[in-house]
């Protein structure tokens, strides 16, 4: 006997919007470090400018190679999930941007 409603149910523990927000987020903060790390050690080697430029984009595209990854392999919730964490994370550095142009509005430059 089959349930009608197998495709609204979530596959397993991971298939859910839960896990998909949370995995984006430590997608952004793992890669984030990782960035940081490879920029620190081509800085080192003597490599600044646009070569260096790219790390910040690594974040970015790990999410959405994710949500991709996810949405393709049948996992809408997941997906739904990693979405909702690229809009938080869109949300959160667009709050912290306006906040920095306001304190400095106030302090006159």
């Amino acid at each position: 006997m089959t349930d009608s409603n197998a495709a609204d149910k979530p596959n397993g523990n991971w298939d859910t919007t839960a896990a998909g927000f949370g995995i984006a987020w430590a997608v952004l903060l793992v890669s984030g470090v990782a960035s940081l790390i490879i920029g620190a050690i081509l800085d080192e080697t003597g490599v600044h400018g646009n070569e260096v430029l790219f790390l910040g984009l690594i974040s970015p595209f790990a999410m959405l190679g994710l949500l991709a990854a996810s949405f393709f392999s049948g996992h809408k919730r997941f997906a739904g999930g990693v979405l909702a964490g690229f809009g938080s994370m869109f949300a959160l550095t667009l709050l912290l941007v306006a906040a920095c142009f306001g304190l400095f509005a106030v302090n006159g430059f």
